[in-house]
């Protein structure tokens, strides 16, 4: 496998050993040895007479000696077998009318590019590569050529050749993940990846899906040949059941395609991407796997109404993909947990708020995400995972109560039914915005201080959002160079150095610890010291009130009104000073989506002309204005104000039972 790289860890993996080491963390708990899945994973794929006559044919296997042409000398380097395994591999390909749509190929040598960062790459020995010989035809593979080099875009299945002293589960899984993520990264529509690892007599298989990894006991090749065929043939299937796509998700005529059948109306809608690169889609290999697309709806027709357009449950189950019986086996009772897929079609809006390309501009997507998240509150729901990802640009700045929304509820508790969610957790959320309460969790020490996640942890944590913006931006789109170093530690992995940064931030030491750039001067340097003297306010009653009676979430209802007030009325103060001084004038750092169609990115919103502002008194709206309640997910259909638009995102994404039972209670 070789590598090259450059570029930091904010955009990828800059290195093979990262890669290794972050899935080294991610597999470790939910790694198994399977006895069953050599059987289970291609036990039909092709009739057994007809696996007997190929070998009884083949010029590859001797039956005399029960041995395929494969060097067995142990002094030889792994190198010696490629060529052996590809003649092998091409021999069935071919046998068994495959040769249009798959051949094996010697990759060793090939660098492959990552998704991340380009000129980082990795080699498998070898890969079983997708030919497409019909572009017009549906496929799940894109039509690229016929000569076009090997990627992992075009990758069916990873083969690693080991020596026999090399040939280990715990030696070859995080070498093989990493090919492993690529696929999933590159393609975006498979449920599961399959990899082999072989030596001059074994072969083992290994199956990636959003649960983790599950591997067999290796099969040596020689005693039992037809397994061994059977797993070639599994390699270079071109059924999407043996190879895990998606099959909702194909491509045709140069173009992708996804078909969505709604959970409420049965009916099977196909959607063309707007590009076939995705909006979003998870690094990660075990989770939900979240991707996110962009899709055109023809004749949308629904203006002021921004809400979720389809859901779509039970797509898939991994027991299902991965062939598991009803009554697990007792090895994988324990520790299997099964992911269910679903999707959502939901209205599009703008992009992050990072960017934001006017003061106003900003602090109106501020109040107004605060005041979603507050309809959300009145309404029951705590979104928990408060961040400048999940705080969006509006699609109408004009409009009240639009200029900025929260999104991305997959955190989310009903705080009136999820009395079992209740708690703190440090790996909830994103780490550079938790709240102090939620990071101190992490040390049992103190965690018996630490009270359950409330609704003033998220308003604590769109306080560092503010900081983040404030004080790492010298302007719209133009991020610091050098990003602040007390900032830069509130991502630390380690909590514990994430709150020693944080601490300054709700001190004393606030005002000459952190200053905004001059871009945003002195109306936001006041705004961030009355909002850190609130939040320090807030941590002292809490570390006061240890020992005493925790309310429960309902509980504090009541009282959430006046905190919800005071953060408001703070930054209706900055905004009357903003309004107050000369207009803003546009900034030519991110394109106007009106010039500049968007392709595979969210749109950026329009600003309303320099020197226009809106009327009136900008007001929390209350549950009765905005009920996100609903009677379940399928039913969730969140009420901004909004224009109507062509453009809508897709989300696809493995929840577990317990999330998708959470999901139809809503």
């Amino acid at each position: 496998m070789r590598s090259a790289s450059s570029q930091g860890s904010e955009h990828g993996y800059p290195t093979v050993r990262d890669h290794t080491s972050d899935i080294d963390a991610e597999l470790a708990s939910c790694s198994y040895e399977d006895k069953g899945p050599a059987d289970r994973a291609f036990h039909n794929i092709a009739p057994d007479g007809a696996i007997e006559d190929f070998i009884k044919k083949c010029d590859l296997y001797n039956r005399r000696t029960k041995q395929w042409k494969i060097p067995q000398d142990t002094t030889l380097p792994e190198g010696s077998l490629y060529g052996s395994y590809v003649d092998i591999c091409n021999k069935v390909i071919n046998h068994f009318g495959l040769s249009e749509k798959r051949v094996a190929i010697d990759t060793h040598g090939k660098n492959m590019p990552h998704k991340e960062i380009l000129d980082l790459s990795t080699s498998p020995d070898i890969c079983f590569q997708a030919l497409v010989p019909d572009k017009k035809s549906r496929d799940n593979f894109p039509y690229v050529g016929p000569e076009v080099a090997p990627s992992y875009r075009m990758t069916v299945t990873p083969f690693e050749i080991k020596t026999e002293s090399a040939f280990s589960v715990k030696g070859n899984i995080n070498q093989i993940a990493v090919y492993a993520r690529q696929i999933f990264r590159q393609q975006a529509n498979r449920h599961l990846v399959n990899v082999f690892t072989g030596s001059p007599s074994e072969v083992r298989l290994h199956v990636f899906a959003r649960d983790g990894l599950h591997y067999s006991l290796p099969v040596n090749i020689h005693k039992d040949p037809k397994t061994f065929v059977k797993f070639i043939l599994g390699a270079s299937s071109d059924k999407p059941e043996f190879v895990g796509f998606d099959q909702s998700v194909y491509w045709k005529n140069g173009d992708r395609f996804i078909e969505m059948r709604d959970a409420e109306t049965r009916i099977t809608t196909t959607y063309r991407l707007v590009n076939a690169e995705l909006v979003f889609n998870q690094r990660a290999i075990r989770g939900r796997g979240t991707r996110c697309c962009l899709v055109k709806i023809a004749d949308v027709g629904l203006d002021g109404v921004g809400r979720m357009k389809a859901f779509e449950d039970e797509i898939s189950f991994v027991s299902k993909l991965r062939g598991l019986p009803k009554r697990l086996p007792s090895h994988l009772k324990q520790v299997f947990r099964d992911r269910i897929l679903s999707r959502m079609l939901l209205y599009c809006h703008g992009r992050s708020i990072e960017a934001f390309q006017t003061r106003l501009q900003l602090l109106y997507a501020y109040r107004d995400a605060i005041c979603g998240h507050q309809n959300l509150w009145n309404n029951n729901i705590l979104h928990r995972d408060i961040n400048v990802n999940n705080i969006l640009l509006g699609s109408d700045p004009l409009k009240e109560k639009n200029s900025g929304l929260v999104i991305d509820l997959d955190l989310a508790i009903r705080i009136d039914r999820d009395e079992s969610a209740y708690g703190f957790d440090f790996k909830t959320g994103t780490r550079a915005f938790q709240s102090m309460n939620i990071l101190q969790s992490y040390n049992p020490a103190t965690a018996a201080e630490c009270k359950p996640h409330d609704y003033m942890d998220d308003l604590e944590s769109f306080f560092y959002v503010l900081c983040w913006i404030s004080c790492g931006f010298a302007g719209p789109g133009r991020k610091l160079a050098e990003f602040p170093m007390r900032l830069s530690k509130w991502e630390s992995t380690n909590p514990g150095d994430a709150i020693d940064a944080k601490m300054s931030a709700i001190t004393f030491f606030f005002k000459t610890t952190y200053r905004a750039t001059p871009y945003f001067g002195p109306v936001f340097d006041t705004l961030m010291r009355q909002l850190s003297g609130f939040f320090a306010d807030v941590y002292r009653k809490r570390v006061d009130s240890e020992g005493k009676p925790v309310p429960t979430l309902m509980e504090l209802m009541p009282t959430s009104t006046a905190s919800y007030n005071t953060v408001l009325g703070y930054v209706d103060e900055a905004i009357k000073a903003l309004e107050s001084g000369p207009p803003e004038m546009e900034s030519k750092h991110i394109p106007d989506p009106a010039q500049t169609p968007t392709v595979g990115n969210f749109a950026v919103p329009a600003l309303p002309p320099p020197g226009r502002r809106r009327q009136g008194k900008r007001r929390s709206d209350n549950a009765d204005d905005d009920d996100l309640s609903g009677s379940s997910m399928k039913k969730r259909k969140h009420r901004y104000e909004t224009r109507a638009s062509q453009a809508y995102s897709l989300s696809t994404s493995y929840g577990t039972s317990e999330d998708v039972e959470e999901q139809a209670s809503r």
